[in-house]
């Protein structure tokens, strides 16, 4: 999917250019749904490869598989918040910043022990 999308956005020459600049406009909502399949994609897959059972679970040695597959989940989350702030929402990084001083730590804490819960429940489950 996504070399086909880069072989898209660096089209100049076929006749189907202005569909595609249609297509991928800044305000478009077509990547909106591309984005949504790879969150909805990537966010279960890395669930089930990276458990204790997984594919690239502990101990199987599968550190490529392991690490590409967060990156691709985070990744992914990064395009949305960034399509966020195109379409004039606030994106992560201000939605944080505008709370106050004490706020970005607590989420911090509760995000850290939200997975080292799911990692404790993935070990002993």
């Amino acid at each position: 999917i996504a070399c086909i999308l880069v072989l898209i956005h660096f089209d100049q020459h076929s006749p189907l250019r202005k569909f595609w600049y249609k297509l991928f406009s800044p305000k478009s909502t077509f990547e909106w749904y591309i984005i949504a399949f790879l969150i909805l994609w990537w966010l279960p897959a890395t669930v089930v490869q990276t458990t204790v059972r997984g594919i690239a679970g502990d101990g199987k040695g599968q550190y490529n598989i392991y690490y590409s597959t967060w990156l691709s989940m985070w990744a992914s989350f990064y395009c949305m918040d960034k399509k966020l702030i195109d379409h004039g929402f606030p994106g992560f990084q201000s939605f944080i910043s505008s709370w106050p001083f004490r706020a970005p730590g607590w989420i911090a804490i509760f995000v850290s022990c939200f997975f080292s819960l799911f990692w404790y429940l993935d070990v002993f489950l």
